[in-house]
């Protein structure tokens, strides 16, 4: 598995953040291990105050996690073990983790949450056996060049992990929506590539046939992600 895939990833502040002099609130990181590899996206609630921390440390201990999980299971990562149950273990493991740091910050959880630790969740397990794509909340995923738009979301609210530690609107009425969705899986050998983003991606996917600002060269396709040498060896 480790010398049959390559993974590159990146990310860009959008124009909103860069105007206002706000941090990039997005975050990803990626590990392989034992063959498999874990590839999560994490993106900071806008209207949060440092949603970034949340986005960084969310990403680190859903991939922990994960790993965790995955170090648990006998026979590496097959389609019996990456299930709804796979999920909801990694899920409720890193919402313990986030309450215990959430309590340590201040008396009010509500508004640690609020301030730090809103953030949808794009993800990516392949193992030897078998894959599995997630998400929480809003953001791209493409399997063998089949794009998966998450979202939108009614007045731009997508669901968040973190509202899993406190009571919301949403976690009365529709509690399953803050859960993983398992939005693509299949066989190992029958994966050739793929890509998890979040939603700043369908912005691109928008403006594929358009210019890069003052050059003749179009934006391009979101195949050249992973058919395009230089995104590999650009560290």
């Amino acid at each position: 598995m480790v010398g049959e895939f390559e993974v590159a990833a990146g990310s860009v502040i959008g124009k909103d953040h860069r105007r206002d002099g706000r941090n990039n609130q997005d975050a990803y990181i990626f590990r392989v291990m034992s063959g498999s590899v874990i590839a999560i996206v994490c993106d900071g609630c806008g209207s949060g105050k440092h949603s970034e921390v949340g986005a960084k440390l969310g990403a680190e201990l859903l991939t922990r996690n994960v790993i965790t999980q995955l170090q648990r299971r006998q026979t590496g990562g097959s389609e019996e073990e990456l299930t709804s149950n796979f999920w909801e273990r990694v899920r409720q493991d890193t919402l313990a983790e986030l309450r215990v740091l959430a309590n340590r910050l201040s008396d009010s959880l509500s508004g640690v949450v609020n301030d730090y630790f809103l953030f949808t969740v794009v993800g990516a397990v392949i193992t030897p056996q078998f894959c599995s794509f997630v998400s929480i909340g809003d953001g791209v995923i493409v399997v063998n060049d089949e794009a998966i738009v998450l979202g939108p979301y009614p007045n731009n609210e997508p669901p968040y992990l973190a509202y899993g530690l406190v009571d919301t609107s949403l976690t009365r009425s529709d509690p399953d929506a803050l859960k993983f969705k398992i939005e693509k899986s299949l066989p190992a050998d029958q994966l050739d590539s793929f890509l998890i983003g979040s939603d700043g991606v369908v912005d691109l996917m928008n403006v594929d046939d358009q210019s890069l600002p003052g050059r003749e060269e179009k934006i391009g396709p979101l195949s050249q992600f992973w058919q395009g040498d230089r995104y590999f060896t650009n560290p």
